[in-house]
């Protein structure tokens, strides 16, 4: 059998060896330059070492092409990837690079209508703001957080005008944020519903932006090249296409566990996964999950803990306190979140016997039921008694 990998070398090729015993005279010749120069102007000589590559005097004369991605085309660009990626029938390890895609395009596209309106107010030191600088994109600009917070400056002040709302750093833009930082540094590990139900909000709040408040833009300026028009035009049906199909996905997952959330609308809350009402808090002997996603939290009081992704020994260090001790089994197991049946508003739950108290107790820290404020009756007959004994002392 003929080897494959045959380890002779051929007599006529030079082996390592004989790598030191190529003169001048036998490497190839470099070609002459011609200088387009103006008369009186020297350009540098180009180096004569074996091997080197002609210096190209007259690059910087031409207009460069290969590269060149302004803001909107960049943006439109990220956003048809990501929701491509976050496709129902895509591959599993192309959903981790619509996070990438999904963050960039969002970062992107708000800092791009940013810069339509005033430049300036993309830099992170706008008092540094040089024409060239960033045309040639030299410098810090704002992360996705406060270039949202200048937007929602100029609108609240009225100097610029957007269809869309732009909403703050809400719960959807830092769950965002959080998956695509653990996708780049640690890894992270959820279920394809799960990413995919909670983008879904963020893919529609930039394709919003995208069609309401920049493309009209876009249309009525010069904020693209003319020659980019087309390229730009053709993202938006493809965006809309792949958007859809996941619209669809979602609603039939919904559909398919309407059933077993009916009448539970008052203890359902949101899963910390996938952002959806599906999280019935049902018996302190039943393992807590989404009915959606599929994520599960465990049983009794352990079960808060792994709600909000913490321990009481993390709890202790970080100074914010997001689970309570209840007033009424004493365990340290509620929480504070909205449900089903009140999105707007929030109750304090206990993850250990489903009590729902009114709220956190302002003085004593227990979920309880609370006055206007913001005290139970414990805590408002200490603060009475002791007033009184204050007024009764001479």
């Amino acid at each position: 059998m003929t080897d494959p990998h045959p380890t002779d070398t051929p007599s006529d090729v030079p082996g390592p060896e004989d790598a030191t015993a190529l003169s001048e005279a036998d490497a190839p010749a470099v070609p002459p330059l011609e200088s387009s120069a103006a008369e009186g102007t020297e350009e540098p000589a180009p180096s004569t070492s074996v091997g080197a590559l002609p210096m190209p005097v007259v690059s910087v004369q031409a207009e460069v092409k290969d590269f060149h991605f302004p803001p909107v085309i960049n943006g439109l660009d990220f956003l048809a990837r990501a929701v491509q990626e976050l496709a129902p029938e895509s591959p599993r390890a192309d959903l981790k690079y619509g996070i990438l895609h999904l963050q960039a395009a969002a970062e992107t596209l708000f800092k791009a209508r940013l810069e339509m309106h005033d430049p300036v107010l993309v830099w992170r030191s706008p008092e540094g703001f040089d024409k060239e600088k960033h045309q040639a994109g030299d410098f810090k600009s704002h992360d996705l957080e406060n270039t949202l917070r200048a937007l929602r400056k100029q609108v609240k002040e009225k100097a610029l005008n957007l269809h869309t709302s732009v909403p703050a750093w809400k719960p959807d833009l830092k769950a965002l944020s959080d998956l695509r930082n653990r996708i780049a540094h640690f890894g992270g590990r959820d279920t394809r519903l799960a990413v995919q139900a909670r983008v879904l909000p963020i893919l529609h709040l930039v394709f919003d932006l995208v069609r309401e408040d920049i493309w009209p833009y876009v249309l009525s300026s010069n904020a693209v090249h003319p020659g980019d028009m087309e390229t730009a035009g053709s993202y938006l049906p493809r965006i809309r296409r792949s958007l859809g199909k996941l619209d669809d996905f979602v609603a039939q997952r919904h559909e398919s566990i309407r059933a077993q959330l009916a009448g539970h609308e008052r203890s359902t809350i949101a899963c910390r996964a996938c952002g959806q009402f599906a999280v019935v808090l049902d018996g302190r002997m039943v393992d807590l999950k989404c009915h959606f996603c599929g994520k599960t939290y465990g049983s009794g009081a352990e079960r808060a803990w792994s709600y909000v992704g913490s321990d009481p020994l993390t709890q202790c260090g970080a100074g914010t306190r997001e689970v309570f001790p209840c007033g009424f089994c004493d365990e340290e197991a509620v929480i504070v979140a909205s449900t089903k049946a009140a999105p707007q508003k929030t109750i304090a739950f206990c993850f250990a016997c489903d009590t729902h108290h009114d709220g956190i107790c302002g003085d004593c820290e227990h979920g309880r039921s609370l006055n206007e404020f913001g005290l139970c009756d414990a805590c408002t007959g200490m603060r009475v008694g002791s007033f009184g004994e204050k007024r009764g002392s001479p």
